[in-house]
């Protein structure tokens, strides 16, 4: 860090780490689980029993976790329900959260790299 020159890209890149390291080391297993069982307890019209939580790719530094269904049930009057349409609302704007944030996150990464080459090659 003390041999860029460029004080900005040092604020965005110690800015943008310890943010993302914030989030993925406490914020992302604990509001995914939260909001997990807040989706399987919205409806009642549609119960799903999952089993714990498997990593998708072990050698990925992202914490990617899949639910592995074991049991669902649904109900007769599910196509009816206004809790199931709430159920999929919620899931949609945690969805479209969830690609904000990536979006954010490709941005700031954009900057750094966009910054990086500015002082690479001013340092020619």
């Amino acid at each position: 860090m003390e041999n860029i020159e460029d004080e900005i890209l040092r604020d965005k890149l110690v800015y943008t780490y310890e943010n993302l390291m914030k989030r993925t080391a406490a914020a992302d297993p604990i509001l995914d689980e939260i909001r997990w069982k807040s989706f399987m307890s919205l409806s009642q019209q549609i119960v799903v029993i999952s089993s714990r939580e498997e990593p998708i790719d072990p050698d990925s530094n992202l914490p990617l976790f899949s639910h592995k269904v074991d049991q669902y049930f649904i109900s007769e009057n599910y196509c009816k329900s206004k809790e199931v349409l709430s159920f999929y609302n919620q899931v949609m704007v945690y969805i479209n959260q969830y690609k904000s944030g990536l979006a954010n996150i490709l941005i700031a990464f954009e900057d750094i790299v966009a910054l990086a080459q500015v002082e690479v090659g001013s340092n020619d």
